[in-house]
């Protein structure tokens, strides 16, 4: 039983010596600060990181007058703490740079040509309504000749009528009708 004893005390021990150790390890391990001042001298307040990628970080802050801020911070920027800390290798910064910027430029093609597909298909819709637009004009007017065509047969045929029940008086319907006719 002192055997037990002993086993459980020296275990004990030997834990909480190893539980101090890793409390001063992680004493020594800092948290990222809530300041970076750039190598350009920019100062970022209230730092907070968001998203990390071979080129630098992306960190929201605090900005001078209220508000907040994002940006993205190139390592070559930044203090060598974070350079260390997220594993900076200028190779990799510059490839990844290099893949951004063909992505950027292959998105700026397409919403280019989109823009383009977007005009043409605005130019033919106008068309389209332009020439809506003219045949309902073209209705309109086919309407009313087609109206003055209706009136004018009305009058030619009010003038036979007359003129057949009373054949021997002058026809003066008849010539009113083809003088609004000339």
């Amino acid at each position: 039983m002192k055997t037990t004893v002993s086993i459980i005390v020296m275990c004990a021990a030997f834990c909480g010596h190893t539980l101090a150790q890793t409390n001063q390890v992680s004493s020594v391990i800092t948290k990222p600060p809530t300041q970076i001042v750039t190598a350009d001298g920019d100062i970022y307040e209230g730092v907070k990181i968001i998203k990390s990628d071979p080129a630098g970080l992306t960190i929201s802050y605090k900005m001078q007058g209220g508000g907040m801020g994002i940006s993205h911070l190139a390592f070559d920027i930044l203090p060598e703490w974070f350079q260390h800390k997220y594993h900076y290798e200028p190779k990799a910064a510059a490839d990844f740079k290099t893949e951004q910027a063909q992505g950027n430029a292959q998105l700026v093609e397409k919403m280019e040509a989109d823009e383009k597909i977007r005009q043409q298909v605005e130019l033919e819709r106008e068309k389209s309504d332009e020439a809506a637009r003219r045949q309902i004009e073209l209705d309109k007017i086919s309407a009313n000749l087609e109206q003055q065509r209706i009136e004018i047969a009305k009058k030619q045929a009010e003038a036979a009528l007359a003129q057949a029940q009373n054949p021997n008086q002058p026809s003066t319907v008849n010539q009113q009708v083809q003088q609004q006719v000339h």
